[in-house]
């Protein structure tokens, strides 16, 4: 008898209008990101085809199995065709600067940055979302 595989890592997600606020937590694997996908997921599809946005902040991220960002991109290709207009990912390593330089989806309409200060990328998201009508609070 095969066990289900176990989630490691964890996230905090909070909503504020059609904005998401994203902390991951820890080292992720596929169980992990499938989870916060799916929970991502389910707020998207009550924005009705309206744009949105998230900030990442992956500061306490411990980085993830390759499994892990094959899964991850896979959602986030979703969420570009659901109206995904804004992402700022901020990090504290220079090794998961590298990870997600090289992880990033190119995309014409999604307006996405690094940083590594958490109220720069919350000001940079607050014009990004202005710019595109999108609420906040």
């Amino acid at each position: 008898m095969t066990r289900p595989a176990q989630v490691h890592g964890s996230y905090q997600l909070k909503q504020q209008g059609r904005f998401l606020l994203l902390t991951v937590i820890g080292a992720w694997n596929r169980e992990c990101g499938e989870r916060c996908g799916q929970e991502l997921k389910s707020y998207i599809s009550s924005y009705d085809s309206q744009a949105w946005g998230c900030l990442m902040d992956l500061r306490q991220w411990q980085l993830s199995t390759p499994e892990t960002w094959k899964t991850f991109n896979q959602v986030r290709a979703w969420f570009i065709e659901h109206n995904y207009r804004v992402e700022a990912m901020v990090c504290s390593m220079a090794i998961q600067k590298r990870i997600l330089e090289k992880e990033r989806l190119i995309s014409d309409s999604l307006q996405s940055r690094l940083f590594t200060n958490y109220q720069q990328a919350l000001d940079w998201c607050y014009q990004e979302l202005a710019k595109h009508a999108i609420p906040f609070h």
